[in-house]
């Protein structure tokens, strides 16, 4: 009957200490599972940062670009400007000296 009982108790700690090491494997598993889900998640938070850093980058990049392209155009206008104004001021100086040339004619022909 001894013999009979510590056979069963004996089975019973096997069978516990199996089950606890059953147990303890399992828990390590999903921990690492649970690590490598939250690396991946991390990664991918980075990933999405760098895009998201990237994106911001080219729009940084294309509004400088804008910018180029309106100070080009302002700067042609107003190179534009300046050229008509120079243009309108050469026709008056040369109507002044036709006038002046025409009055000294008219001067000389009266003498």
């Amino acid at each position: 009957m001894e013999k009979k009982k510590s056979e069963i108790e004996k089975e019973s700690r096997m069978t516990v200490a199996e089950n606890k090491k059953l147990a303890e494997i399992a828990e390590v598993n999903a921990k690492q599972e649970t690590d490598v889900k939250k690396q991946e998640a991390e990664k991918g938070r980075g990933s999405k940062n760098r895009r998201k850093r990237k994106r911001v980058a080219i729009s940084r990049q294309q509004a400088c670009q804008q910018v180029a392209d309106q100070e080009k155009i302002t700067k042609e206008k107003e190179m534009e400007v300046i050229r008509v104004t120079d243009v309108k001021q050469a026709e008056i100086s040369k109507q002044v000296e036709i006038v002046k040339a025409e009055q000294e004619q008219k001067d000389r022909d009266r003498r």
